[in-house]
């Protein structure tokens, strides 16, 4: 009876110390990214974007060119400064390889303020997105843009910097969705 209770109680005292040592341990990479619990997955009309249509980034059928509803910027961000972003307009072209990006202007800078609304695209494949917080949305940009492919956990993968975008009247960007590119 007496080395029962010592069974058990040696039982009890590693599942607590493993249950301890599991919550303590890394969940993030290496660089001490944890990939956010608050991506909440979207994609219908409610979500404040529309769905993609024809365009996903993937296709190579030049017939369907991609449709943006009235509003929409397509950019390709450049640079991060503080609460801005440097982007530059771009625009579809198809070529031989599928459907590309080609820079259109000049970059521009744009206020990206704390209530903006930002989706970015899931590794899962095109049409496919989460809800953001600034935050994430910053971090994702920086490690896209550094290159830091193996510091972007899944859900999440880099798709050459290419967001939608709207614009409020001042020129703060309203809403932001990365595009799929593969």
């Amino acid at each position: 009876m007496h080395s029962t209770r010592h069974c058990f109680g040696a039982i009890a005292v590693l599942v607590v110390l493993g249950t301890t040592l599991s919550a303590c341990g890394s969940s993030g990479d290496a660089a001490g990214h944890v990939p956010s619990n608050s991506a909440t997955p979207t994609g219908g009309p409610a979500s404040g974007f529309e769905r993609e249509g024809a365009y996903d980034g993937t296709g190579r059928d030049c017939s369907r060119p991609p449709t943006f509803r009235p509003g929409v910027r397509l950019v390709q961000v450049s640079a991060r400064r503080g609460r801005d972003v440097e982007a530059v307009s771009v625009k579809p072209d198809c070529t031989a390889e599928g459907w590309i990006h080609r820079v259109e202007g000049e970059p521009a800078t744009y206020p990206l303020p704390a209530g903006v609304v930002a989706e970015l695209a899931l590794s899962t494949g095109p049409g496919t997105y989460a809800r953001v917080d600034k935050f994430e949305l910053v971090r994702h940009i920086d490690d896209c843009m550094a290159h830091a492919y193996d510091v972007v956990q899944p859900p999440y993968a880099c798709h050459d910097n290419i967001f939608e975008v709207t614009l409020d009247a001042q020129g703060k960007i309203r809403t932001i969705r990365e595009r799929w590119v593969a």
